[in-house]
């Protein structure tokens, strides 16, 4: 949709303009469509509620989720070992993803110096993500179901890992800065990497995290879940810009220190396979706890039939 609207402005300065206020009005009437459907559906389970349709399951009082703040959440997770490896499983997602894209959001910028031109290629790199994204969720649920838990929670960072690897060597070995068509290049195979890391993620990263979470205790699971969602996303967004601004302080600028990007991406992904291995033990051990009561009781009810 934005690549439709910015095709559709003419060139010059006002185009960029003139495709955000297109994509701006078709955000509000989207916002507004929300709103409608939301007292729709409202006055609905209200006539469902009066008329005495609605199930026994759903008179039940919904449990809140616990607010909890950062110290709080660093707190629980420091005394969960599980959790804090689910932790670690999502900073180093945040913190990888935002390394890469960071790099090839500045070529991009380089390559495509006319906003309208950037804004036709951000357009068409989101619904290249959204297609990658339906194509490969098929595969990663069977990925799952096929080759169990560990071999999913491992596929996402070993392939970010794989993609990222020509996309940082084109990076270093090229003067992408001088040659425009390396630049060109780079932002390519930039561009692949960064759809299909977004596009695993989507498909077997929020599963597989999700999943993680079910052989949990409820108290562990609520409270475990609200402090990952508080902590661990700040800390992966925040902790690539204080890498970003770090590197940028020291090479002057993103591209020339593209060599520490790699080596910090790579130590966070290592970091991010040892935390799978260690989450996949344990992941793995409660779930057999979890199936020995539902076998002795399988147990009993045979002897008792035999009998």
């Amino acid at each position: 949709t934005v690549a439709y609207f910015a095709h559709m402005s003419n060139d010059g300065d006002d185009s960029f303009g003139l495709a955000l206020q297109y994509t701006t009005m078709l955000v509000t009437a989207a916002g507004a469509c929300l709103f409608v459907l939301y007292h729709i559906i409202g006055v609905l389970d209200e006539q469902d509620e009066k008329l005495g349709r609605k199930g026994e399951g759903a008179q039940k009082p919904k449990k809140k989720k616990p607010k909890m703040g950062m110290l709080e959440s660093f707190k629980f997770l420091v005394t969960q070992r599980y959790l804090a490896y689910l932790c670690i499983l999502v900073v180093s997602y945040g913190l990888s993803i935002n390394l890469t894209e960071v790099i090839w959001k500045r070529m991009v910028k380089q390559a495509y110096t006319n906003k309208k031109d950037y804004q036709i290629f951000m357009g068409n790199y989101s619904s290249m993500v959204g297609a990658a994204t339906f194509v490969i969720i098929f595969f990663g649920s069977n990925i799952v179901k096929h080759l169990g838990w560990t071999v999913g929670a491992l596929t996402t960072p070993v392939l970010m890992g794989g993609l990222a690897a020509p996309f940082f060597a084109y990076v270093l070995m090229t003067d992408v800065s001088k040659n425009k068509a390396a630049l060109m290049t780079a932002v390519w195979v930039g561009c692949v990497q960064n759809i299909l890391s977004k596009a695993i993620k989507y498909a077997l990263f929020d599963p597989t995290k999700e999943m993680a979470y079910i052989p949990l205790d409820a108290e562990s699971k609520v409270k475990g879940k609200a402090a990952i969602d508080v902590l661990a996303a700040r800390i992966g967004k925040s902790g690539g810009a204080l890498v970003q601004q770090a590197i940028v302080i020291i090479f002057g600028n993103i591209i020339n220190g593209a060599g520490c990007v790699a080596a910090v991406f790579y130590v966070t992904i290592s970091l991010w396979i040892y935390s799978v291995f260690g989450l996949a033990r344990m992941f793995e051990a409660k779930i057999a706890e979890g199936k020995k009561p539902a076998e002795e009781t399988k147990a009993v009810k045979d002897k008792e039939k035999a009998a």
